[in-house]
């Protein structure tokens, strides 16, 4: 009788395990590839507690999770070779089949690992490329390098848009082959219809029945782009007098903005949500009639095809991948960074036409229904895991 095959080993490394597209992308992935009988854990450092986390989530759902509290997000000398060090010597004892790594921090320092640990396969997922147009010159090439010297200790690199594939191959950080393009998958299902708690949420949030309501879903900082929001809002309101603004998240720059809100004197279309748990993110957005998107650097926000799925229409910043789940005027509107003259024509446009909004939501329904569902995503995983497998020989 032939020995049964050892599960492949494959460890997630994630710098941060707060709620956010990536950390939600991670967890899912592994939820996923546990089921379908891989040996999975992830690595991370300790979430930022204003940015809420997912560990109560890891734990229900049997996902183990391995925390070294030096991997930060912020740069730091000596913390990163000291995690550098950590994970090298628990890869080394481990011994994974695949090291598949995401965000910039642990992605680079999780390759470098990976690769002096000699891990057979090394995938590395990027959901946003850390160099844009928003930053300094010097800055932006010194994160070019970077990726590039990730780059060349990948095998393989998931790309969650085609736009970051194609914005990677201008800059050269390998060769196309090198690439491929699985989309961010969520859980779909509580989305497809409009959830029971709707209403609620409206009540709890302080929404009259004849409100017209645009929800912004992002962290406090500044290149979510809430700038570009708050100074189209009293334009909005001039002309829509019934729309009110929900913001949803935390963040830094959180008591900045709710000062603006206040010197604005928009104190009575403003509502600052908080934070607000995973599981309640569906309701939230079934409580809006449009979803507003204005961060300058996203690889494809997760609120985007979450919106699409509930049936609400979009308006948002035409940046990376938006425009590959956003179909302008027809399941939303893409308007050009930074341009608050057209962020409010296209919120003035869908607010005051129901039949319009009615439309485009169904619109984008019907779209986003398959290619962003969780069991597209990990199929995508699973696909690029047993095509690597060539590469290594699992006793």
């Amino acid at each position: 009788m032939a020995p049964a095959t050892k599960p492949v080993r494959v460890l997630h490394i994630i710098t941060v395990f707060s709620l956010g597209g990536a950390t939600e992308n991670t967890l899912l992935s592994a939820e996923g590839l546990l089921k379908r009988g891989y040996d999975v854990q992830i690595l991370t450092g300790m979430n930022i507690e204003s940015e809420g986390s997912l560990f109560e989530r890891a734990r229900r759902n049997n996902v183990p999770v391995k925390v070294f509290p030096l991997l930060r997000r912020s740069i730091h000398p000596v913390y990163d070779v000291v995690a550098l060090m950590q994970i090298f010597f628990f890869l080394v004892k481990e011994r994974f089949d695949i090291v598949h790594t995401h965000s910039s921090k642990a992605g680079f320092l999780g390759r470098l690992a990976a690769a002096a640990a000699g891990v057979p396969v090394v995938i590395h997922t990027i959901h946003g490329l850390p160099f844009h147009d928003y930053q300094n010159k010097w800055l932006s090439y010194l994160y070019v390098l970077i990726e590039k010297i990730g780059a060349r200790f990948s095998h393989k690199i998931v790309a969650v848009t085609d736009t970051i594939i194609e914005k990677s191959l201008t800059v050269r950080l390998g060769r196309r082959e090198k690439f491929v393009a699985i989309r961010s998958g969520f859980e779909m299902e509580e989305f497809l219809t409009t959830p029971a708690g709707a209403n609620d949420v409206r009540k709890n949030l302080g929404l009259q029945p004849n409100d017209l309501v645009v929800g912004k879903i992002a962290r406090f900082s500044r290149l979510k782009g809430y700038n570009y929001l708050m100074d189209a809002i009293p334009r909005v309101v001039e002309r829509v007098p019934s729309a009110k603004f929900v913001f949803v998240g935390s963040g830094e720059l959180e008591s900045h903005y709710r000062r603006m809100v206040s010197d604005r004197k928009l104190d009575t279309h403003v509502i600052f949500s908080g934070l607000v748990a995973q599981q309640d993110i569906p309701s939230l957005i079934g409580a809006l009639d449009v979803v507003v998107h204005t961060s300058l650097l996203e690889g494809l926000a997760r609120v985007l095809p979450q919106a699409l799925a509930a049936g609400k229409p979009v308006v948002s910043f035409d940046i990376d991948g938006a425009h590959e789940v956003v179909h302008h005027a027809e399941t939303g509107y893409l308007v050009r960074p930074e341009d608050v003259g057209g962020l409010v024509e296209a919120i003035v446009t869908l607010l005051t036409d129901e039949d319009k909004r009615k439309t485009f939501g169904e619109r984008g329904r019907n779209f986003v229904m398959d290619a962003w569902s969780v069991e597209t995503m990990v199929n995508g995983l699973d696909h690029l895991y047993q095509e690597m497998r060539q590469v290594f020989h699992p006793n």
